[in-house]
């Protein structure tokens, strides 16, 4: 009988053991989800800084083209 007692005890501390680990795994799931939604946030920030610093090289590109060809139009007219 006390076998029993002793199995029983080491049936529920396993039990008790393998509930904490379950509720571990479930924290580590949600700080990966955490993580990943905070990559993909920095990553469409870069993205669109990116996008943003090229769009804004071609625009003053563009002006500094039109500044240059009204400035030789200009002078060749003289």
């Amino acid at each position: 009988m006390q076998e029993i007692d002793i199995l029983g005890k080491d049936v529920s501390s396993l039990q008790t053991k393998i509930a904490v680990l379950e509720k571990e795994i479930e924290h580590m799931k949600q700080q990966l989800e955490s993580r990943d939604v905070w990559l993909r946030g920095i990553g469409i920030a870069v993205i669109a800084a990116v996008l943003v610093w090229f769009g804004q090289n071609a625009l003053d590109s563009h002006s500094a083209q039109k500044a240059n060809s009204v400035g030789v139009s200009a002078s060749k007219a003289k």
